[in-house]
């Protein structure tokens, strides 16, 4: 039996504010921008998805996302943006991963988890978020080109269950 295993991201820096305050998890936050760049031959296609996230609250969240793969996709790759540049992730199983995630949350430190809630349906949780501001991650996403009919198919991996502002592809 295959275990699950979760992309996580952990960034050792410590955030700007240090006085305790009442946090809110698993808030939906509002995906602003999504840019989108695609990569294909004919065996492999690699989608690269930078992807920012705004809180509209005025209070800082945990923000959460959910989103759909197409069957055949994977995640390749996750990264945070902090301060302006990218920190990777890395692939640990899930009960590894989880309890990583909550002790950094605890320390005020900036986390990001990526899981596979089921086969192809992912949730994205980013802490934190500033209040009225945002916060950047990109995945990378790779799939076989499907051949039919002596035609390659590429499948554009977004299933998302919320709109956005702007979407560069």
């Amino acid at each position: 039996m295959k275990k699950a295993v979760q992309l996580l991201l952990l960034v050792a820096a410590v955030t700007y504010s240090a006085h305790a305050q009442q946090r809110l998890f698993d808030q939906r936050v509002q995906l602003k921008t999504c840019n989108i760049t695609i990569d294909a031959n004919a065996f492999i296609a690699t989608t690269f998805i930078e992807m920012e996230f705004y809180n509209p609250k005025n209070e800082e969240v945990e923000g959460l996302h959910t989103f759909e793969l197409n069957r055949g996709q994977v995640v390749t790759a996750f990264q945070l943006d902090l301060n302006g540049k990218y920190r990777d992730g890395s692939i640990e199983e899930r009960w590894k991963a989880n309890r990583a995630y909550s002790s950094i949350v605890g320390k005020r430190i900036d986390p990001a988890i990526l899981q596979m809630d089921w086969q192809n349906h992912y949730s994205l949780r980013i802490y934190p978020i500033p209040a009225k501001s945002s916060r950047k991650v990109t995945l990378t996403i790779t799939q076989i080109m499907d051949e039919d009919s002596n035609r390659l198919t590429y499948f554009l991996p977004l299933h998302f269950q919320d709109t956005c502002g702007t979407v560069n592809i």
